[in-house]
């Protein structure tokens, strides 16, 4: 297999581990789905993330419950950008590229690639790749389903926007040109999971993919099972069948927990968490990740034309300026997490030294708030149910002065759907992968649909100053001349606030005693990857 490019070398360099659904999503992100070994699920990002089981004397389970705040209405792989969304998706679709265990790229669909040039690159499948119907993988499927990525609808779209040309090649055979010599090509790859769709199939089946597990039972938002897929080449994974399931309420997840049923719980409760650690038959263990909670601020006129109230540069920095984050990061329970100097997490290729948090000034954001006329008014915090604790703290903080905030908590799909242009003001969190490039390019850059260009710019945010700065960034190649252009952009948002940066979340994770659960640099949790404890 052909190195990879000097030009795509730095991308792998630093790795950002990842965060979970305390608002985070996955897209928000151009990490890599590193699958070691057997393929696997995916655990979530950011706050915290629980894994329980009653499996003992180091056996991995051959049945495992997995309990999650939220489940996905489809198992399309490019339509939902929640965490755990794609953490299912993973276990059922496989990228043509995947991250080793150092972020290096690895072959996943692709058995090999090559540069034929600067900007070409080759791809040979692997000869045994089939999906869950026994159908091989082809060129044509790999094809299709980049093409769908690259789609309006697709939550990576804006992560493609490089590519010019994607064609079969013959059996087995994809070429892929770029646009630009993309230094972050092989990365961008790991997010686009190939899927063949099958018209007429039930919803859970619609989409046929090659990983360790296909769904059998899909039941919307509620219910996801799986079987490891006896087809597959390859060892079989010890867990041979996983069912999904939302958790409901804190006192519920802890009922399971108490069952026999081993079982994993996604972003539990920090109730949970406790009693875990009260058990010998688990382990607890924590680690800090790249996720990054922030708030974010609509900037476009309303409706009727009128300015938002945070459409006022000062406004944002008066909220800056009234927010205590280490009592922030206090709440969390027992995550926690460090306070963040900027949007782009310590690690990420693009993080600025020179910045540094913010110390709270209660008096100067009274007085931005004064001279902007906004002193007294009411504003709505959209929140989701995992986020409620730190909204809260959020809320009466910025009361002290004086900006009266209702927390308004909305179920999953219809907080994502508000917060694409229509919110005010809402807590949300973010994973940026190795390279900072993706990413502020989507969630930054003034949005231009024709160049795919701020894709996943929800706050309508809109500098020629950031827009300049990051296309010089992705202009450039080298490591050493790309960085001062990326660490320039991340400024321009340091001093304009389209976002204000709260705290890097630490994830725990509570596991079997006897099982062991490899920290990941995305944060995922693969089923096909869980093995006995040395």
């Amino acid at each position: 297999m052909a190195a990879p490019r000097r030009g795509i070398v730095h991308a792998k360099r630093r790795v950002a581990a990842v965060g979970t659904e305390a608002g985070l999503e996955w897209l928000e992100v151009t990490f890599r789905v590193s699958l070691h070994r057997r393929p696997a699920t995916v655990a979530p990002l950011a706050v915290v993330l629980l894994l329980a089981s009653c499996g003992r004397g180091g056996a991995v389970p051959a049945r495992l419950r997995v309990l999650t705040p939220y489940l996905p209405e489809t198992v399309d792989p490019i339509s939902d950008p929640r965490l755990v969304s794609r953490m299912v998706a993973v276990n059922v679709f496989e990228p043509l590229v995947k991250s080793g265990d150092t972020g290096e790229p690895v072959p996943a669909l692709a058995a090999s690639w090559t540069n034929p040039g600067p900007d070409t690159w080759r791809f040979r499948l692997r000869p045994d790749a089939r999906f869950s119907d026994g159908t091989p993988v082809t060129s044509v499927d790999v094809v299709r389903s980049i093409q769908r990525a690259r789609s309006p609808g697709s939550v990576v779209a804006g992560n493609l926007a490089a590519l010019s040309e994607v064609r079969a090649d013959g059996p087995g055979v994809v070429t892929i040109t770029s646009a630009r010599g993309a230094t972050s090509f092989l990365a961008t790859l790991t997010a686009v999971l190939v899927a063949r769709e099958a018209p007429g199939a039930s919803e859970g089946r619609r989409f046929l993919g090659s990983g360790p597990y296909e769904v059998t039972r899909f039941v919307p938002a509620e219910r996801i099972e799986m079987a490891a897929w006896r087809g597959r080449s390859g060892p079989r994974p010890a867990v041979t069948e996983a069912a999904w399931e939302t958790f409901g309420a804190p006192e519920k997840a802890r009922e399971r927990l108490a069952s026999d049923l081993p079982t994993v719980v996604l972003d539990p409760p920090p109730e949970a968490v406790a009693v875990a650690r009260g058990d010998r038959r688990f382990g607890v263990t924590t680690a800090f990740n790249g996720a990054l909670a922030y708030l974010a601020f609509g900037l476009s006129p309303s409706e009727g034309g009128t300015p938002r109230p945070f459409a006022d540069r000062r406004v944002r920095a008066a909220v800056q300026l009234a927010l205590d984050v280490p009592a922030l990061v206090s709440t969390l329970g027992p995550a926690g997490g460090y306070p963040a100097s900027q949007v782009i997490p310590s690690g990420v290729f693009g993080y600025d030294r020179s910045l540094s948090t913010h110390v709270r000034d209660v008096a100067a954001a009274r007085a931005l708030l004064a001279e902007a006329g906004i002193a007294g008014r009411r504003v709505a915090l959209d929140v989701t149910e995992m986020n409620v604790r730190v909204a809260r703290a959020i809320a009466a903080q910025l009361g002290e002065a004086g900006l009266s905030v209702d927390v308004r908590v909305l179920p999953s799909p219809e907080f994502l759907a508000r917060i694409d242009g229509e919110s005010d003001f809402y807590l949300f969190s973010w994973v940026v992968g190795p390279d900072a490039e993706e990413a502020l390019r989507n969630f930054f850059h003034t949005r231009d649909p024709a160049r795919q260009l701020g894709t996943r710019n929800r706050t309508r945010f809109s500098s020629p100053e950031f827009d300049a700065a990051i296309q010089e960034a992705i202009r450039i190649a080298e490591p050493s001349e790309k960085l001062p252009r990326l660490q320039a952009a991340v400024r321009v948002l340091d001093r304009e606030l389209p976002w204000v940066p709260l705290y890097t979340i630490r994830s725990v994770r509570i596991h079997p005693a006897g099982v062991r659960l490899k920290s990941r640099i995305d944060a995922m949790l693969l089923l096909a990857e869980l093995e006995p404890a040395e």
